[in-house]
C-alpha cells in the first residue's frame, strides 16, 4: 500500500516538475535549470575564493606598508616572478570567463532570468579576477618599495670597478 502511494506521489511530482516550465510561460527543461543552477553556484564559489585571495593580498600589503618586516622580503625577485605569473593566469581565467559569458548570451536554451543570472555571475567573476590582479600588483609594488628601503647600503666606493664588484656579489 505504501509503495503504491509513494509511486503515485513520485508520478505526481514528476508530472508537476515537468509542467513547471509551461506554468511559468517558458520552455526550459529541468536539465537546463539544473545546468543554470550548477553554473551559477560554481561561479559564486569561484568568486568567494577570489575574494579570500584578494583579502589576503590586501592584508599582506598592509603588513609590509606598516614596516613591521625589518629585512628584505624578496631580494632575489622570486616573489615578483610569481605575482607576475599569477596575474597572467588570472588574465587567462578572464578570457575563459568571457567566453563562457558569450556562450550564455548565444545559448538558445537560456532566456529571460536564466540568461541574466548566468551572465551576471560571469560578469561578477570577471570583476573579482580584476580585483585580485589589482591586489597582486599592489603587493608586488609594496614589496619592491619595501625591499628598496630595507636593502643594505653598499657603502662608498672610490671607483666604478669596486662598485661593479660589490653589485655582482650575492
Amino acid at each position: 500500500m505504501i509503495d503504491i502511494i509513494e509511486n503515485c506521489e513520485r508520478q505526481s511530482l514528476k508530472t508537476m516538475l515537468n509542467s513547471l516550465p509551461d506554468m511559468a510561460g517558458s520552455e526550459v527543461s529541468l536539465k537546463t535549470l539544473r545546468d543554470v543552477e550548477m553554473t551559477v553556484d560554481s561561479l559564486a564559489g569561484f568568486q568567494r575564493i577570489l575574494d579570500h585571495f584578494t583579502d589576503a593580498a590586501q592584508y599582506i600589503a598592509e603588513i609590509f606598508i606598516e614596516g613591521s618586516v625589518p629585512r628584505e622580503i624578496d631580494p632575489k625577485g622570486k616573489a615578483e616572478e610569481r605575482f607576475l605569473k599569477a596575474k597572467q593566469t588570472l588574465f587567462g581565467a578572464i578570457k575563459t570567463l568571457e567566453a563562457g559569458r558569450r556562450s550564455a548570451f548565444r545559448d538558445p536554451k537560456l532566456n529571460g532570468d536564466h540568461e541574466d543570472s548566468v551572465v551576471l555571475e560571469y560578469e561578477a567573476a570577471i570583476e573579482k579576477c580584476r580585483e585580485l590582479i589589482t591586489a597582486f600588483e599592489h603587493v608586488r609594488i609594496v614589496v619592491r618599495e619595501h625591499d628598496a628601503d630595507a636593502a643594505d647600503s653598499l657603502g662608498s666606493f672610490n671607483n666604478a670597478k669596486d662598485l661593479i664588484a660589490a653589485l655582482n656579489e650575492d
